[in-house]
């Protein structure tokens, strides 16, 4: 079963990157790091950013997040 990556922002302003299985994951400052952290795991798992609970959206304009990030395979 392929491995799916949420990246999701929180009320706190910070971005957390999680596996649904729940053995990764992290917290960052920025979106650019968190997406670099899911982009360079093992076996390219899918990666799904997605807004934080509450808030206008992860783009700060309201408009929600929910695409797929293209896997990066070197």
């Amino acid at each position: 079963m392929a491995r799916i990556i949420v990246i999701e922002r929180g009320p706190g302003g910070l971005w957390a990157a999680h596996d649904s299985a729940g053995l990764i994951g992290g917290v960052f400052t920025e979106r650019r790091a968190a997406v670099t952290f899911a982009t360079f795991q093992p076996d390219h798992p899918t990666v799904l950013l997605r807004a934080g609970a509450g808030g206008p959206g992860a783009d700060g304009r309201g408009r929600a997040l929910a695409a797929p990030l293209p896997s990066t395979r070197f």
